[in-house]
């Protein structure tokens, strides 16, 4: 996770999941999922939440080449 540090690399991330959903993110944080180091988002106004909040979870890899590429979960609140 320490590539999803730099402010650049994080930022590039975060553009690739709202690309991919739509909307805009609430909340990002780095925390365990599944026992692995993640980058916990929490996205309002997506495509695919209606009107609930998009929860998507992703590994180190997020954001290379302007793709998500690493996304180990994703699902409404």
């Amino acid at each position: 996770m320490r590539r999803l540090g730099e402010p650049t690399a994080r930022g590039a991330c975060l553009s690739a999941i709202t690309r991919e959903y739509g909307g805009q993110v609430a909340v990002a944080e780095f925390a365990r999922f599944q026992g692995q180091p993640a980058l916990i988002t929490v996205l309002d106004g997506t495509r695919v939440g209606g009107a609930k909040r998009l929860v998507v979870v992703v590994g180190p890899d997020c954001g290379l080449a302007g793709r998500i590429g690493d996304e180990r979960y994703r699902g409404t609140l």
